[in-house]
């Protein structure tokens, strides 16, 4: 990091990361290398797309999520966001992956839900398909309310030395509430993260009352 001066650029020291769980310097390691984001994060496009023609209304969720890394790693040379599209089209499913978005706006938390401990529910239907919720595979139980969500992390199927992250909601209003999950409500979250296959349901909820999420639970 540095600043430029009139005199010229001097690089200063990085501002100091306070009160960072251990368990989340764990969960986030593939990601970081010498310092620097290592991966994608994967928003799906804006634009209609995929077996359910949707819009992806979620992307902006990754902002947020960049300012919380951002404490932690520094800005890699490449741009690191891009679209669901662009990931397929450009064949870069093998790298560190962070997927914002449920199967129905992100392509790729499409092609990963297969893989993932804690899955959603895509039912066949003459019009593609049908979102059914999210089915734990160790409890077989269904989570199906749109304020709640997933997230995993698991190594990359398609190359099995990256790793990938999942942030992602019956609904846009899930997706949130994971990214709150991660981002201010970690302790809580990754308080059982131990293993290489993680994954926790979260259901967001709106305590004071204003129409939006701002806390999280953890279900299991």
């Amino acid at each position: 990091m540095g600043i430029e001066l009139p005199f010229g650029y001097q690089k200063i020291n990085r501002f100091p990361v306070t009160n960072i769980d251990e368990k989340m310097k764990e969960f986030l390691s593939p990601f970081i290398k010498d310092g620097t984001f290592d991966g994608k994060i994967v928003v799906g496009s804006p634009d209609p797309h995929g077996p359910f023609k949707a819009k992806a209304r979620d992307g902006h969720y990754a902002a947020y999520l960049t300012l919380f890394l951002g404490q932690f790693v520094e800005l890699p040379e490449d741009f690191p966001i891009k679209l669901d599209v662009d990931v397929k089209a450009e064949k870069e499913e093998g790298n560190n992956l962070i997927l914002v978005g449920g199967p129905g706006t992100n392509l790729i938390t499409q092609e990963f839900n297969e893989f993932l401990p804690i899955r959603f529910n895509m039912m066949p239907s003459e019009h593609g398909f049908l979102l059914g919720g999210l089915v734990s595979e160790k409890t077989q139980k269904v989570y199906t309310a749109d304020n709640m969500g997933l997230i995993a992390r698991i190594p990359n199927p398609w190359n099995m030395e990256k790793s990938v992250i999942v942030l992602a909601g019956n609904k846009a209003v899930g997706t949130k509430a994971c990214v709150l999950a991660l981002t201010k409500f970690w302790k809580k979250t990754l308080k059982n993260f131990d293993d290489e296959r993680f994954a926790v349901v979260i259901q967001g909820f709106d305590l004071d009352g204003d129409g939006k999420v701002d806390s999280i639970e953890v279900l299991g």
